[in-house]
């Protein structure tokens, strides 16, 4: 079978755009609300995101531009063509939420994409040197943190009516 690598530079940059993309969304989220609590909630995340995109640019300037994520002939076409089109934030994603000031559907779309996020992480883990697993995991554990406050939050505004 034919192997076709991938290179670490360009899986991590498409990350660092995700991220750079998270960060707005986020942003984009707390200027829209008028609630003290849920700007200081989405500033959180933003600045979350943003930290997030530090370690990555990081691990990007430590890479020789090597490969260092194989995939099978077939695999690559599939995996990454899902994810160049459907990855958690996009540019499209963001410009159709622009208007969006609807809190609870705005955590909705918080959680479905904190999921995306935890999945394509533990995927690229998953295809990643052994060394480097120990970094993945700490980004998955935080993304993991978002999902749950972000699903606690969602449960208390439905409890309060809002």
């Amino acid at each position: 079978m034919e192997i076709k690598s991938f290179s670490s530079r360009e899986i991590l940059d498409l990350i660092i755009r995700v991220e750079e993309n998270g960060s707005r969304f986020y942003g984009r989220l707390a200027d829209k609300t008028q609630s003290r609590e849920y700007q200081s909630i989405f500033r959180y995340f933003q600045e979350q995101e943003h930290q997030h995109k530090i370690i990555f640019e990081e691990m990007l300037a430590e890479i020789d531009n090597g490969n260092v994520f194989d995939f099978g002939a077939g695999e690559y076409d599939r995996y990454f063509s899902s994810v160049a089109e459907g990855i958690v934030f996009t540019e499209e994603k963001l410009k159709q939420e622009e208007f969006m000031t609807d809190i609870p559907a705005a955590l909705e779309l918080a959680v479905r994409i904190e999921k995306e996020s935890i999945e394509l992480y533990s995927k690229l883990r998953d295809l990643t040197r052994p060394e480097r697993h120990p970094l993945w995991e700490r980004i998955i554990r935080e993304e993991e943190k978002h999902l749950e406050q972000f699903t606690r939050l969602k449960r208390d505004i439905a409890k309060r009516g809002e």
